[in-house]
């Protein structure tokens, strides 16, 4: 099975210097691997903040890139809307991580505006602060929401860019595209798949289809980011620290050639393959119980060190 192709670039300058690396195909068919983003970050700092399990990933829409500090009859309180303020002790410490925070907040919010000019405009994004570490997540086209169906609204596309904060790189495995897969699998698949690709996704994570995909291993080095859509291309994190991400939503500026949404490009695949799909997948429940790629795989880091114990 043939992997996805990743466009190697040296930095952001590069990017909008290469044209075609931003042509719309790279939603359906490629990521982007910028080694050097060039923002103005604190490595030294952020490389060496943890946080536990259970903020694993920090939301923007938390208030965690405000400022963390109101006066309140000349005397300094902690806003208790941003989540930092919440389990972070140290004043000095909640106040620079809440300046780094924010400052990859414009800078990776900026680039998404310029690398989508002239093509597309954002409607919505938010940024996810994942400070935790992680380890063989299984191989998985993204989903949300078990399996919800009406997720990808028409005319819209999900961009994703992945930004290693780490002082380690970031390694990935990167699987085959939506359409790679289904073309090769479509004897293996179920006579008729669901018809909603949020669904679809869901559906085969739980069957385990891509646990034994072919993959390229990539790095995303220190202060590199990696650019473009899990839903529509396998990938797995193999190992890594620290990593901010922004999603956005966003839509085409031109009305004549309008974006097809993850949705209208997997009914496009399904059509092109004769795959058959129905809109009520009845098998849909019984999956919940199953185990995920994410389940598979912890099982089996566990298995190894339990046998190296």
């Amino acid at each position: 099975m043939k992997t996805a192709d990743v466009r190697v670039v040296n930095s952001t300058d590069a990017v909008f210097m290469k044209l075609k690396a931003r042509s719309s195909d790279f939603f359906n068919d490629a990521l982007i691997l910028v080694e050097k983003s060039g923002f103005s970050l604190d490595m030294n700092f952020l490389s060496k903040i943890v946080f536990g399990p259970e903020f694993k990933k920090l939301s923007s829409r938390k208030h965690i890139t405000e400022f963390p500090f109101i006066m309140k009859k000349n005397e300094t309180h902690r806003k208790t809307r941003n989540v930092l303020c919440s389990f972070v002790k140290n004043d000095t410490v909640i106040g620079k991580m809440t300046f780094e925070f924010r400052e990859i907040e414009r800078s990776l919010t900026h680039f998404a505006e310029l690398f989508l000019f002239g093509q597309y405009r954002i409607l919505d994004s938010a940024l996810s602060y994942r400070f935790c570490a992680t380890s063989d997540e299984g191989m998985h086209f993204d989903t949300f929401k078990a399996g919800l169906s009406g997720k990808f609204r028409p005319s819209r596309r999900t961009l994703k860019i992945f930004l290693n904060v780490d002082s380690e790189p970031r390694i990935w495995r990167v699987g085959p595209t939506l359409h790679e897969f289904c073309r090769v699998n479509r004897d293996r698949l179920p006579d008729e798949v669901p018809a909603d690709v949020n669904t679809f996704c869901y559906v085969i994570d739980k069957l385990g289809f891509l646990d034994d995909a072919s993959y390229q291993q990539v790095e995303i080095p220190p202060g590199g980011m990696m650019i473009g859509n899990g839903t529509m291309v396998a990938h797995q994190v193999v190992y890594g620290n620290r990593m901010v991400c922004l999603e956005a939503i966003a839509q085409s500026i031109d009305p004549e050639h309008p974006s097809l949404s993850e949705q209208e490009s997997f009914s496009a695949i399904l059509d092109q393959e004769g795959i058959s799909s129905t809109e009520h997948y009845p098998d849909l429940d019984s999956l919940s119980e199953q185990d995920g790629s994410m389940q598979r795989a912890s099982k089996r880091t566990q298995a190894a060190e339990a046998s190296q114990g």
